[in-house]
């Protein structure tokens, strides 16, 4: 609903009927909703939307359902998204979520058998400067670094917990 109009209009966007998996809203009102799989036309994407029109802006669609929220934060002075998929960790560019062909995320973790967690991402920048984004992997928290080298984006895994139940 857009609340500064007078008139209180409601706004809609069609997912086709791909599953939401969770919503984020970048600093420049920009929302980015995460789907989860299926065979609609926006299923297995990350879709960004204008925050005033709800009007498409851009999207990656790649192999399965993203099983996350997204989590939106800053680097330099680039915007990113981090969202996971049941085996993987997506970081994509906001100027440009899949690039060209809308498959093509900045970086993504290999398929490994790694099973991350639906449950969401944190995302935080320590003392010392360096990002950290948390989520669920195989039943602990693991954490990666994250870190521009050059022109490069660098997505590392720091560190895991010990199991949680």
């Amino acid at each position: 609903m857009d609340f500064v109009n007078e008139k209180k209009p409601v706004l809609t966007w069609n997912s086709e009927g791909a599953p939401i998996s969770g919503l984020a809203v970048g600093p420049d009102g920009t929302v980015y909703a995460a789907t989860g799989s299926g065979a609609a036309r926006y299923a297995n994407s990350i879709v960004a939307l204008d925050g005033r029109t709800l009007a498409l802006k851009d999207w990656l669609t790649h192999g399965s359902g993203f099983t996350s929220a997204p989590v939106v934060f800053s680097e330099g002075d680039k915007t990113f998204v981090a969202v996971t998929s049941a085996s993987r960790l997506y970081v994509l560019d906001t100027a440009s979520l899949g690039g060209a062909d809308h498959r093509t995320p900045v970086h993504v973790t290999p398929a490994d058998g790694t099973r991350f967690g639906g449950d969401g991402i944190s995302s935080w920048r320590d003392p010392k400067g360096t990002r950290w984004l948390l989520t669920e992997v195989n039943g602990t928290v693991g954490a990666f670094t994250v870190a521009e080298k050059g022109a490069a984006l660098v997505v590392g895994r720091a560190w895991t917990s010990r199991e949680m139940r």
